[in-house]
């Protein structure tokens, strides 16, 4: 069902729909490479977006995606059916992770 969901998900946010304006809340698409399969994986996310930086969270403290984007060199999101490059800043505050994306 989760599957379903993500790729339903990821869908829309390609289209383009409910991503978040400059200022707001809305959805990107986050691409990575699996740290330890070296294959593509992406997460449907909902976002804060503030000018070109993204904020991100997860109550869940073993997280594979959270892993993913910290350790990929070269992660990106998708915002506005266009793929973006960012840095990864992670801080974690108890069993929350909360991630810092700048948009490149």
């Amino acid at each position: 069902m989760d599957t379903t969901i993500n790729q339903l998900a990821e869908a829309i946010i390609r289209a383009g729909v409910g991503a978040p304006c400059y200022v707001g809340v809305g959805l990107v698409l986050i691409e990575t490479k699996g740290r330890k399969s070296g294959l593509s994986r992406s997460v449907p996310v909902l976002a804060q977006r503030v000018g070109n930086r993204l904020f991100v969270s997860t109550i869940r403290k073993n997280s594979q995606w959270v892993k993913n984007l910290v350790a990929d060199p070269a992660p990106s999101v998708v915002l506005n059916r266009k793929s973006r490059s960012v840095t990864v800043q992670s801080n974690n505050i108890g069993d929350w992770t909360l991630l810092q994306l700048d948009l490149i």
